[in-house]
Parts: C-alpha cells; structure tokens; sequence
C-alpha cells in the first residue's frame, strides 16, 4: 500500500470516528441542555459537596503538613502566591487555617441532603 493510500485511509478513519463522537456528544447535549428546577438543585448540591470535599482536604493537608503544602503553592504568579503568602515560614498559622477549613467542610457536607427522589439508572435512560 502506499503512503498516500495509508495517509487517505487513516484520515478516512479519523473522519468518521470524529463524525460519530461529535454526534453522539450533541445528541447528548441537546436532550440534556435544558434544566429544570430539580435539576439546578442537584447540580448546585453536587457543587457543594465538591467544595467541601475540596476544604476537609486541604485542611487535612494544612494541619498535616503546613510547611510542604505552602512550599508546594508558592509561585511566581503575584494572584497565586498571594493567597499562600501569609502562611509562609509560619506552620501554626497555616494549622490554624486547616482547622478552620476542615470544620467548615464538614459542616458544609453535613448540610446537604439528598434530592427527594434519586436519580437512577431507568432514569437516565428512559
């Protein structure tokens, strides 16, 4: 065979794969764009609990190890390193922080609440 014929094959293949993924992702898309009320609340507990999940861990990691998690967030970028500046060189006050932050993740989880009826797997796809 020769390169031309592999080039054009390939290219061949690569088209129609794009073809199928780009279809079956805005079929997707279309039947899911619209959002109802009860979906908005799922999404924004979801969101929540990410956010949590996000501060007990970086307040296990502050309280745990302060001096290596602010190390590792220093950074040439003056937006960046101004948030990890204060806790620089002092590992209580980075402790301290991670306290705060781990029992306003926790209180945050034990907030949210499941929706009144669970999505299930005969939901998704009928």
């Amino acid at each position: 065979m020769t390169r031309m014929a592999v080039l054009d094959r390939t290219q061949g293949f690569r088209r129609a794969f794009w073809r199928d993924v780009s279809s079956s992702v805005s079929m997707g898309f279309a039947r899911e764009a619209v959002m109802d009320s009860g979906d908005r609340q799922v999404a924004m507990r979801r969101t929540a609990e990410m956010a949590a999940v996000f501060m007990i861990g970086d307040g296990l990691l502050g309280i745990l190890q302060p001096t290596r998690h602010v190390e590792l967030w220093r950074s040439r970028f003056v937006i960046v390193d101004n948030l990890v500046r204060p806790f620089g060189g002092r590992p209580g006050r980075r402790r301290g922080y991670g306290v705060v932050q781990l029992v306003a993740g926790l209180a945050l989880a034990s907030r949210l609440r499941a929706p009144a009826k669970s999505v299930t797997a005969g939901d998704i796809d009928g």
